[in-house]
């Protein structure tokens, strides 16, 4: 009798852990799909800020009619952006989700604290690049760069994470 409950028990406890594994690694995908998501609408948007920029400063136009200072095309432009149903799910509610997800990841498997802590690097990152749609800073061209640079760093942490851990 005692034989079969530690059985059982054991049973139990094995699949629990898988059961909470698989769980995790779940909840890590779909963080990280959802990250990956932040950037290429935040990349969409940028490619658009940027062209707003260039034709405000070079041809002195926005929305067709004359524009005689970049920052007032910016200015309207942005807010308009950011009401768009697709861009405010994607570059507010869920950047304001990754802290959610993060707590929710915080409660790891060992096997994936390495994991955990990857994409805690990884989440201030795809914060920041949606926060530079939002509130561009810089001249036309750092902006852009910086940009590209952000965006290369948080595709080649995604595609480290997703290798090691899904």
């Amino acid at each position: 009798m005692k034989k079969n409950l530690f059985i059982l028990l054991v049973t139990m406890i094995v699949f629990s852990s898988c059961n909470s594994e698989k769980k995790y690694q779940e909840n890590m995908r779909t963080t990280i799909y959802m990250m990956a998501e932040i950037m290429v609408e935040s990349m969409e948007q940028t490619e658009k800020i940027v062209n707003i920029w260039e034709t405000a400063i070079y041809e002195n136009k926005y929305n067709g009619k004359y524009c005689r200072d970049f920052n007032d095309a910016l200015q309207d432009f942005i807010p308009k952006i950011m009401d768009e149903p697709m861009v405010r799910k994607k570059l507010i509610d869920d950047v304001n989700n990754i802290d959610v997800k993060m707590q929710e990841l915080k409660k790891f498997p060992s096997k994936y604290k390495e994991a955990f802590y990857e994409m805690a690097e990884l989440a201030p990152l795809v914060k920041k690049i949606a926060e530079n749609v939002k509130a561009p800073s810089g001249s036309l061209l750092t902006y852009g760069e910086k940009q590209a640079e952000l965006s290369n760093e948080i595709m080649n942490r995604i595609d480290v994470i997703i290798l090691k851990y899904l």
